[in-house]
């Protein structure tokens, strides 16, 4: 009995000890947050008070001009708070305070168009650097951000800060200056993002600083690391020419590896992630550690479903109506006729043939590497999901030209089909062959074809020390002087906006209808405008279309939605040209600046280089082994995989 009541104590004793160094470091982790927000409303108030200045100065002046030097201390001192404020308050940030300087539709009205003008800080850089202004409507533009200021104060006042949410926003905060910040993304006109970003980079490094002590004293190592890496990046940004700022070596060896030591420190201080929050899916993967990698986005959440070990049979199944024609009317043609594995899965024409073979469709076939990673598919983003996308396929006219119901009844007749829907959805019961089940299918197999694995993504993950002088240059001119980088956001390189990735943006670019540096019509597609919402017939989206990815368009040729370019050199020389506007063309609503970029032609040819090297369709392109058979009476051969395209 007396030993036992001895191991006991000990039990105790240490439970005791082991509880009070725990509330030790709970402590000692938790001033930094506190701190930091007592730092953060007091640079908010400091926004507050610039904006104050700014509005004074405009009272009095008689040329927007005159408001610019005030101006960029107002910007300055919101990217004191950026870091925090757009992660705590993304939706307040991206309509009023810091939004591209375009006109919005209201999302969540279906039935109408609700347009919102742009707002806040961008649409002001914008209109203070321009040599033609309007007065009146900067002070207007001025007051009203003042006001959402205010606004933001009174609600913070109370703010608290937990740790979770202040390493989210630092990993948000470093894709948004890779993506956003070092390209010049919101600096349209002043030019003024190199200020901006070491603004931005000194208010994260104020914050850390209060971090620092507590890591310390778990990981000391890291802990240093971590304080290096912020020194050396704000020495490289400090030092950076907008046009001249090597993108490529901040990106790889500053912003990519830091992205992962902040989770490190954010593990070794034992802070909760989101996953310990909500089971609820993150478009981001916060437990991923590279900001070029596969898993850096959760496809599951762009899909609204996992895709799991489990699902291996499903997939198998939708690989395999994927490249069937049984699923046309005519049984002519798969989904692999237009989106060919070894053509990035697209096809190579202009405009993809329709089924029946006597013309085409409307518009280029694009590729499918990497599609999941958006909220809109098609050019004119008429689908708002994978599975509705292969729904339209499906029952298009010149495309599949059937229905469900003679699918189901088709489908039924393979009795290797029957038992692989069984496999993959016998949870369904007898609904397990159906319409659902066909485009579920096809979609997950679609899920698969991701991929960050170019030798621009090996070289940045630190993995290869190969990567070509032109295509260094080329991916400097791309994210910077090119100006690529504002439509196609790294490391995706589509239209997906950082840093959640969430929507996914249109562009006006005034495409002609034929090729030619002097070309005479616009392409009639109307495109976004004419995708048949109601809340998409703003005049702004006439000629608007989706943003693709460049990953892989080496293999994609032709290019835009009317492949009217055969070449990337083309495309290089239409976009150096200012779109269609800049060739002469009349595009009242072209997002694209109309003037020239000035790119000389090795620069040309440097960014050719770069597109060319984000190739990879590695372990993608492998066709299914065969086909299910069916009856020799239904007329569709054991060969037909082949003849599909």
């Amino acid at each position: 009995m007396g030993r036992f009541k001895f191991v006991m104590l000990t039990v105790l004793i240490g439970a005791l000890l082991a509880g009070a160094y725990a509330d030790r470091h709970l402590i000692s982790v938790s001033l930094p947050a506190e701190e930091t927000a007592k730092m953060y409303r007091s640079d908010l108030q400091k926004f507050s008070d610039q904006l104050e200045a700014l509005q004074q100065e405009a009272q009095e002046a008689t040329q927007p001009h005159q408001l610019r030097e005030s101006f960029l201390k107002t910007r300055l001192a919101y990217k004191r708070i950026e870091f925090l404020l757009a992660w705590f308050q993304e939706e307040t940030v991206t309509l009023h305070i810091n939004g591209a300087p375009l006109p919005k539709v209201n999302k969540q009205n279906a039935s109408f168009v609700e347009i919102s003008e742009p707002k806040g800080l961008q649409i002001l850089d914008e209109m203070i650097f321009s040599e033609e202004s309007d007065l009146p409507k900067v002070k207007k533009l001025i007051h009203e951000l003042r006001l959402q200021t205010d606004r933001l104060i009174f609600t913070q006042q109370s703010t608290t800060l937990n740790h979770r949410l202040v390493f989210e926003a630092y990993r948000a905060q470093l894709i948004r200056l890779v993506s956003m910040g070092i390209t010049g993304f919101d600096t349209p006109m002043s030019g003024h993002a190199m200020e901006d970003a070491v603004a931005s980079w000194t208010s994260m490094m104020d914050v850390w600083k209060l971090y620092h002590p507590s890591l310390h004293s778990q990981a000391p190592t890291l802990a240093e690391e971590i304080q290096l890496t912020f020194e050396a990046g704000k020495s490289m940004l400090e030092k950076g020419d907008f046009d001249t700022f090597d993108r490529l070596a901040f990106t790889r060896d500053i912003a990519n590896p830091l992205y992962g030591k902040i989770l490190d420190a954010q593990m070794a201080l034992s802070i909760e992630t989101i996953y310990e929050v909500t089971p609820r899916l993150q478009s981001l993967n916060h437990q991923g550690k590279e900001i070029f990698s596969t898993d850096f986005l959760d496809a599951a959440y762009f899909t609204s479903r996992p895709i799991s070990e489990e699902n291996q049979a499903r997939i198998e199944l939708g690989k395999m109506l994927f490249f069937d024609p049984a699923l046309s009317q005519n049984g002519q043609v798969s989904c692999g006729t237009c989106h060919q594995p070894d053509k990035g899965f697209s096809d190579g024409q202009p405009k993809s043939r329709e089924a029946a073979g006597h013309g085409t469709v409307k518009r280029n076939a694009p590729g499918l590497v990497n599609t999941v990673f958006a909220d809109k598919f098609f050019h004119d983003l008429r689908a708002d999901r994978l599975d509705r996308q292969v729904e339209q396929v499906i029952f298009a006219t010149k495309e599949f030209n059937t229905d469900y119901s003679n699918l189901v009844s088709r489908l039924k007749q393979s009795s290797e089909y029957r038992t692989r829907f069984q496999e993959a959805f016998g949870y369904m019961g007898k609904y397990a062959l159906s319409g659902s089940s066909i485009k579920e299918a096809i979609a997950a197999y679609m899920f698969t074809l991701r991929s960050f694995n170019s030798p621009v993504d090996r070289y940045i993950r630190g993995e290869s020390d190969e990567l070509s002088q032109e295509v260094k240059r080329g991916f400097n001119l791309f994210m910077g002087k090119a100006a690529c980088g504002t439509c196609h956001f790294a490391p995706t390189f589509n239209g997906s906006v950082p840093p959640r990735y969430l929507e996914s943006e249109s562009e006006v670019l005034g495409v002609p209808k034929e090729a030619g540096t002097h070309p005479t019509e616009l392409d009639p597609d109307l495109g976004r405008y004419g995708n048949g919402f109601p809340r998409d017939q703003a005049p702004f989206f006439k000629h608007s279309f989706k943003t693709p990815t460049v990953r892989n368009i080496a293999l994609t040729a032709p290019y835009m939605h009317n492949g009217v370019y055969e070449t990337l050199e083309e495309v290089i020389t239409f976009y150096n040209a200012g779109g269609g506007a800049g060739m002469g063309l009349d595009v009242p609503y072209q997002t694209l600046p109309a003037d020239s970029l000035h790119l000389t032609d090795q620069e040309q040819a440097d960014l050719v280089s770069f597109m060319m090297a984000l190739t990879d369709t590695a372990g993608l392109t492998q066709l299914p082994s065969h086909l299910p058979e069916f009856p020799d009476s239904m007329g569709y051969p054991n060969d037909r995989l082949v003849r599909s395209y």
